[in-house]
């Protein structure tokens, strides 16, 4: 039997990573983008940049013309994308678990709710058991595999929600 080749991630920009967000009052070209990472530490070249969009990462600009050149422009919420893709790829995360991770993180950004970052390689395993069997349960309720858990969790200290994140792995389609 031939085995498919991986499918190569929709072409998708900003926008529909994070629809529902209003329109951002600045927008930054790539040159205004990345000069904001190297800014903060964390430089990405243009290559880095159009590789992680190829792979599905992270979202393609927008593209206006202007005077005599077209542009690509970024929201600001981009750059912390940008800050949490470097820390999974550091937590050797795999390229489809990243882009959930990312795509489900993206709409809070772009509201401009800004969290710590996805922290799923710090849950204990017997947390990570107890979402695994939490994602099954409504796999079997909605009739889909899921792939990706997440918890929000408000405390008397923390009146902004603390939001950690884990992959659950692949177990094949759900009952």
């Amino acid at each position: 039997m031939p085995t498919e080749a991986p499918t190569k991630p929709k072409h998708t920009t900003w926008r529909e990573w994070a629809p529902d967000a209003p329109e951002p009052m600045d927008l930054l070209t790539r040159e205004e983008l990345l000069a904001r990472l190297a800014a903060e530490d964390a430089p990405v070249t243009g290559n880095q940049l159009r590789n992680w969009q190829t792979a599905g990462l992270v979202p393609y600009p927008i593209r206006s013309g202007q005077g005599r050149g077209v542009y690509a422009y970024y929201p600001p919420w981009m750059v912390e994308i940008i800050h949490a893709l470097r820390d999974q790829l550091a937590r050797k995360r795999r390229y489809p678990d990243i882009r959930a991770a990312l795509l489900l993180s993206a709409p809070r950004y772009a509201l401009g709710d800004h969290y710590g970052g996805i922290l799923d390689a710090d849950f204990p395993p017997e947390i990570k058991q107890r979402l695994a069997a939490i994602a099954d349960d409504w796999g079997g309720l909605i009739g889909r595999h899921i792939r990706y858990v997440e918890v929000s969790i408000l405390t008397d200290e923390h009146p902004e929600p603390m939001v950690f994140g884990t992959p659950i792995p692949d177990r094949g389609t759900a009952a």
